[in-house]
C-alpha cells in the first residue's frame, strides 16, 4: 500500500464523516492526529493513519479505520452512500489484496492485476439491478453475489434479507412462512402497514402477507433445499425475482410493530 493509494482511500472516507465524528473516532481507536480539528477531513484521517502505520510498521490501523467508518449501523439512513463507498473502496483495495464486505469487515483476497479485474463490479447484472431500482439494502446485502454474478445465491440472499427485516420489525425469532403468517395473522396482527380498519386497508395488509408468502414458496424454500447445480435460474428469471422481492422490501418500509399486540 503506497501513499497515493492511502490518499485516495482517505479522500473517500473523509466524505463519510463530519469533523467532530473524526475526532470521536480517533479517541475511540486511540489514534493520534497531529493536525487541528479544523483541517481538511481526509488530511486528518491520512495523518492519523500515517502516524499509526509508521509506529506499528503495519497497515492494520488503515484497516481498523476503514472498518470503523464503514460499519453498516452508521448508514441506516444513508444506504446509497454506503453502497457507493463500498464500490469505490473495493476498486482501490482490490489492487492490494483486500476486500471490504457488506458487513463492514475487511478480508484478504488475491490482488487484482488489471483495471478490468478491479472494476468487475460494473457488470451487466449490477447495471440492470440499479436500472430497476432494486432496494439498496438488497444490493448491499447481496454484493458478493452481484460481483460474481452468482444467480443461485443472489436470489437466496435477497430472500434472507427480506425475512431478516421482518424479524427486525416484529421481534420474532422465526423463519419462512411461519414468520410471515405469525406477523400478519388475526384481527390484531403483530405487524401493520396502515390503520388496519377499512376493507381497503385490510386488503392491502393481506396482499403484502400473500406477496411475502409467495416469495418464500417460489424463491426462498427451493433455494434452501435444491443443490446449486440443479438450479435452472437464468439471467432474466433472476432479474424478475429480484424485482418482486425488492417491491416487497419497499412495502416493509411502511410496516411497524403493533404494540397493542402482546406476543406470548
Amino acid at each position: 500500500m503506497n501513499s497515493l493509494q492511502i490518499t485516495k482511500i482517505c479522500k473517500i472516507l473523509g466524505e463519510l464523516l463530519t469533523g467532530q465524528e473524526i475526532t470521536i473516532m480517533f479517541a475511540n481507536l486511540g489514534i493520534n492526529c497531529e493536525l487541528p480539528d479544523i483541517d481538511t477531513k481526509w488530511k486528518r484521517i491520512y495523518n492519523g493513519v500515517a502516524n499509526e502505520c509508521n509506529k506499528n510498521n503495519s497497515y492494520d490501523p488503515m484497516i481498523k479505520i476503514i472498518e470503523y467508518i464503514m460499519s453498516p449501523s452508521l448508514f441506516v439512513e444513508r444506504q446509497n452512500d454506503f453502497t457507493d463507498a463500498l464500490d469505490s473502496l473495493n476498486t482501490l483495495l482490490s489492487f492490494i489484496g483486500l476486500k471490504l464486505l457488506p458487513t463492514g469487515k475487511v478480508i484478504k483476497v488475491t490482488p487484482a492485476t488489471t483495471l478490468d479485474e478491479a472494476t468487475e463490479v460494473v457488470s451487466r447484472l449490477k447495471a440492470d439491478l440499479h436500472r430497476f431500482s432494486i432496494h439498496p439494502q438488497i444490493l448491499a446485502f447481496c454484493r458478493p453475489e452481484i460481483i460474481s454474478e452468482n444467480l443461485f445465491h443472489l436470489i437466496f440472499e435477497s430472500c434472507k434479507c427480506l425475512l431478516a427485516e421482518l424479524r427486525s420489525i416484529s421481534g420474532l425469532d422465526l423463519d419462512g412462512s411461519t414468520l410471515v403468517n405469525r406477523c400478519f395473522e388475526g384481527s390484531n396482527p403483530i405487524i401493520v402497514m396502515n390503520k388496519f380498519q377499512t376493507d381497503d386497508e385490510k386488503s392491502d395488509h393481506n396482499g403484502l402477507r400473500s406477496l411475502l408468502n409467495a416469495i418464500v414458496y417460489l424463491y426462498r424454500n427451493p433455494k434452501a433445499h435444491i443443490p446449486k447445480y440443479l438450479s435452472n435460474d437464468t439471467y432474466q428469471s433472476t432479474i424478475e425475482a429480484l424485482i418482486i422481492i425488492s417491491r416487497a422490501r419497499y412495502a416493509l418500509e411502511k410496516c411497524v410493530r403493533n404494540y397493542t399486540h402482546k406476543i406470548n
